[in-house]
């Protein structure tokens, strides 16, 4: 009898406690419905001005893209003679989509330092490049844009600069042409004087990509340079 009562005390006290509980959530959520449903809308409306936002920008890219590449069309189906003309059109048509931080700019950008390039007129392929890899740091086409710039910088006898470049290029890991970037980076230390870092380089190509036609020839250097007393 006396564990009935326990029991039945327990059981009173439990669907008490729960009663109040629900007494209790019932009438916060009748006090605070309001707020509550404004923060609910808030979030709705919120998601909503974003899945909005997105649309556009992604329509907005979709025609910048189109502009673009009905740009390069024109040019590649110009004849010879009009091209020169062509080309300065092109270049300023180009200049509406080049700035910002979008897929649009990069692709305005390739083609611009393209078309500079075409030309050589180096120290403005060089901005384009670098613009289209800034525009897009983790894009595919960084490296490219990074590896360009250094070739520029060559040619325009800014040794520091390309060197800079080709680092920026070396760094990203599935760059298809990272053997032949560090293989530069070497090349341009060795001709610089600075045969330690060059020494580095090629190193860095031995070890990691052995059978590389880049690092036979560095392999060679790295033999050179240690006959002339130039590394340890």
């Amino acid at each position: 009898m006396a564990e009935r009562t326990i029991h039945a005390l327990h059981a009173s006290r439990s669907e008490g406690e729960k009663k109040s509980f629900s007494e209790a959530a019932g009438a916060f959520l009748g006090k605070y419905r309001i707020v509550i449903l404004s923060a609910i809308g808030g979030l709705l409306v919120a998601a909503l001005a974003i899945g909005i936002v997105n649309y556009v920008i992604t329509q907005s890219h979709a025609r910048g893209l189109e502009a673009v590449e009905e740009i390069a069309y024109t040019l590649e189906n110009t004849e010879a003679d009009k091209l020169d003309a062509a080309v300065t059109g092109a270049l300023s048509s180009l200049e509406e989509y080049a700035d910002g931080k979008s897929v649009v700019a990069v692709r305005a950008n390739l083609l611009k330092a393209d078309l500079f390039f075409r030309d050589k007129k180096y120290e403005e392929a060089r901005v384009a490049w670098i613009a289209a890899s800034e525009a897009q740091k983790k894009a595919y086409t960084a490296p490219t844009g990074w590896y360009n710039a250094a070739v520029c910088s060559e040619e325009l006898g800014d040794i520091e600069s390309a060197a800079a470049y080709y680092e920026k290029a070396a760094a990203f890991e599935n760059f298809a042409l990272k053997t032949h970037t560090l293989f530069s980076l070497g090349r341009i230390k060795d001709a610089s004087g600075d045969y330690t870092g060059a020494a580095a380089q090629y190193q860095k190509l031995q070890d990691a990509y052995p059978d590389d036609s880049w690092t036979s020839l560095a392999i060679s250097r790295l033999i050179a340079l240690r006959a002339e007393g130039k590394i340890q």
